[in-house]
């Protein structure tokens, strides 16, 4: 079995090798071009096939009846083809004209089997044969998919519930999905559903989701029919409803969307979640909500910002509505609510408000309870007026900005109509305290005022009018040609008077009573001058008087005056000039007495007034001269009565 030179069948070690003298394996076939092994059937039913190597590619070649054919090849990179000279994969099936097919199948029960391959040159199969026959996927040693004999689906199950092509179940996982479909088409559908029947009645539905897994024992157990998100694009649709009613807890919708049961629309369950906007209605007696007495609260709608700030509106079991803004949380804590920020009217008792508030019907109660309340009516924070009360008064403010463009006034306005008494009053417990009547004619402290502008009246006695300032100036002008009066009148039972009073009693007070003329200057022309503190009367024109009392009723211990002669002769007339002061007299030179010199003399005609300063009584010296000159004429009478003798004269005495 071996030529002269290599051996055509060498044993080595129990390998057998054809054509090589150094066999690796049990048969080991060798060429210097291509191997080749040929099996050969001769006989009945002859068959001759070739085995045989070219560059790595191992050929399955079928040379039966001296055709050449080759049915199989496996190539050096691995792929295997089947009636297919150069495959591209790792298993090509080419049948020709015969669709191709793969058949697997147990030689105990050869009429259950799977075949996988082509029915029409357009159709591809893989099929289960046999009755009862399921076709299962697996993923290594996981089971995945289940397509039963009546051709329903299951996914991650075995078992597919009754009437049902396409049963999928999730796995354990928090997170898991168990069907997720994604459109990447520009304009897709991930997943289109449609109810449609052909004949009968009842409910046909596009898309029907349910939850009713047993898990009712298991903690944090939650089972949800349906879920719906959209995000990552520019405008993002959660759910779109083209045509048709939306029905939420009944499968009767009326509206285009029917709730049946309570509402929540949001995350209100995660106070720290910024952003979240939540919609919830509660229906019948919840626990939630502002107090309303002894009334329960009943239905109510809360929408509710960043899970924590709530606006409660609702009904309560008396049939009250109500509305409340306050935060969701333990603290309760309350805050403001806006009507239309933005602008439109707000009306009460109305369907068509003309203003911003309009409030139509009767008895309008603005109340804080034991603190001060405070209602505010402006243009804005420094333009309004405010009507403001607490425990110890109620006041009306007029608050008005500084820009000094225009007039800033508070109008108190009346438009009365009719012929009856159209007053308007300011009472206190019902007693009128001012009046102002249909001619503008004021009345405090009486309601019978009708023929002048003011009429104050106080009960009892004090002071009625007070008028107080810097440089305070009470001017009574007549409108046209007549004259202007101050006209008092005392009562008319007893001796009273009317009096002129000035402030008295302070130290180092001077001030005075002055007639001045009508000016602004502040150094007017003063007529008339009288100094409170000494009572002097300064009047710098001429002064008419009838004369001073001087009846005896009025004197007691009248005695003459004796030595008026004397007196005169120890009195001395001056001329003099006045010095500068505050006077109003313009007088330089003078003519008259010092009185310090009558004190002397005379001193009941000399006084000190209260500043100090000497005054006299110059009537006091016209009796002393009467008497002098009396004093006098009595000694020219003795002498007139004795005859003379100096002989030194023509004297005739």
């Amino acid at each position: 079995m071996a030529n002269a030179t290599t051996p055509v069948i060498q044993i080595n070690e129990g390998n057998v090798g054809i054509n090589t003298t150094t066999p690796t394996t049990k048969l080991h076939v060798h060429n210097t071009t291509n191997s080749q092994l040929t099996i050969e059937r001769t006989g009945t039913a002859p068959g001759k096939y070739g085995f045989y190597t070219n560059t790595g590619n191992l050929f399955i070649n079928n040379v039966t009846g001296g055709a050449s054919t080759i049915p199989m090849i496996i190539l050096n990179n691995g792929n295997v083809g089947i009636g297919a000279g150069n495959p591209s994969s790792k298993l090509a099936i080419d049948g020709g004209f015969n669709y191709p097919t793969v058949r697997w199948f147990s030689s105990n029960n050869t009429t259950r089997y799977m075949q996988v391959g082509m029915i029409t040159p357009t159709e591809h199969s893989i099929r289960a044969y046999g009755s009862s026959t399921e076709l299962t996927f697996w993923t290594g040693s996981s089971f995945s998919m289940v397509i039963n004999s009546s051709g329903n689906v299951g996914i991650n199950t075995t078992t597919v519930q009754a009437n049902t092509s396409l049963d999928v179940r999730g796995d354990s996982s928090a997170s898991d999905a168990a069907i997720k479909a994604y459109a990447y088409g520009e304009s897709g559908t991930s997943i289109l559903g449609n109810g449609y029947a052909t004949s009968g009645s009842g409910i046909n539905y596009g898309v029907r989701g349910i939850s009713t897994g047993p898990r009712s024992t298991v903690a944090g157990s939650v089972n949800v029919g349906g879920y719906f998100s959209a995000s990552n694009a520019e405008t993002n649709y959660a759910l779109i409803t083209e045509t048709g009613n939306v029905g939420i807890g009944t499968t009767s919708p009326n509206q285009k969307l029917h709730v049946n049961g309570a509402t929540q629309l949001g995350d209100i369950n995660s106070p720290t979640s910024f952003g979240t906007v939540a919609l919830k209605v509660v229906e019948g007696t919840v626990s939630t909500g502002p107090t309303l007495g002894s009334d329960t609260v009943g239905a109510q709608a809360v929408l509710y910002s960043n899970g924590l700030f709530g606006m409660y509106t609702g009904v309560s079991s008396n049939g009250d509505t109500w509305m409340q803004s306050q935060r969701n949380d333990a603290t309760t804590s309350t805050y403001d609510i806006l009507l239309n920020p933005l602008g439109g009217n707000v009306g009460i008792g109305t369907i068509s408000p003309s203003a911003k508030l309009e409030v139509l019907g009767q008895d309008i109660e603005f109340y804080s309870g034991t603190g001060n309340q405070s209602l505010q009516l402006g243009r804005n924070a420094n333009e309004r007026l405010e009507m403001y009360v607490n425990d110890n008064m109620g006041k009306i403010t007029a608050i008005q900005d500084a820009d000094g463009n225009s007039a800033h006034n508070f109008i108190l306005n009346r438009i009365f109509g009719g012929t009856g008494a159209n007053n308007f009053m300011i009472q206190k417990d019902g007693s009128t305290q001012l009046v102002v009547d249909t001619n503008g004619y004021v009345g405090i402290g009486t309601t019978t005022n009708t023929t002048i502008p003011l009429h104050v009246n106080r009960p009892g006695s004090g002071t009625i009018f007070k008028a107080s300032g810097i440089a305070a100036t009470i001017e009574i002008q007549s409108a046209t040609a007549g004259p202007a009066s101050l006209y008092m009148r005392p009562n008319i039972t007893g001796s009273q008077s009317a009096d002129f009073r000035m402030t008295a009693n302070y130290t180092n007070f001077s001030g005075s009573w002055r007639w001045t003329n009508d000016t602004s200057s502040s150094s007017p022309a003063v007529f008339m001058k009288l100094q409170q503190s000494t009572g002097t009367l300064t009047v710098t024109g001429d002064l008419v008087a009838y004369g001073s009392p001087s009846d005896k009723k009025l004197k007691e211990n009248i005695k003459p005056i004796e030595s008026a002669l004397d007196k005169v002769t120890k009195l001395q007339g001056v001329t003099f000039d006045w010095k500068e002061s505050d006077s109003i007299l313009d007088i330089k030179e003078d003519i008259g007495f010092i009185a310090q010199d009558v004190q002397k003399v005379v001193p009941e005609l000399v006084r000190k007034n209260k500043d100090g300063m000497l005054s006299m009584r110059h009537q006091g010296i016209a009796p002393i001269l009467l008497e002098a000159i009396k004093e006098l004429k009595a000694e020219i009478d003795l002498l007139k009565s004795k005859p003379c003798t100096c002989n030194k004269c023509n004297c005739n005495i």
